[in-house]
């Protein structure tokens, strides 16, 4: 038996989606306690490293992204302690200093 054209299996082409972010507007900190997102609305010390922190990035001129968040550390910033806050996603691009980078950094 001969195979008619609808049989045959057609390749499968993967689109790489890139997620560019531009024009943010606003950040939050989140966390996932028993299956629920909580906002962080204040860091004060050490975060618990057993939970998982994700990051709100919301733009002016595109949907709000969750960001798994993957260092959060306290460093120096003109001449003020501050809290960096690291997330990390494939196929991210974010413009800073004409850099392209899967990581995206807030202060």
């Amino acid at each position: 038996e001969s195979e008619r054209p609808k049989d045959k299996i057609k390749e499968e082409k993967q689109v790489d989606k890139k997620l560019e972010l531009r024009n943010v507007s606003n950040v939050e900190l989140y966390t996932v306690e028993n299956n629920k997102y909580r906002h962080i609305t204040a860091v004060d010390g050490a975060l618990d490293s057993s939970l998982k922190y994700f990051m709100k990035v919301k733009s002016e001129n595109f949907k709000d992204i969750m960001l798994p968040v993957t260092k959060i550390e306290s460093t120096t910033k003109n001449n003020k302690e501050v809290y960096k806050i690291v997330a990390h996603a494939e196929n991210l691009i974010q413009h800073e200093n004409n850099v392209i980078s899967n990581d995206y950094t807030y202060y």
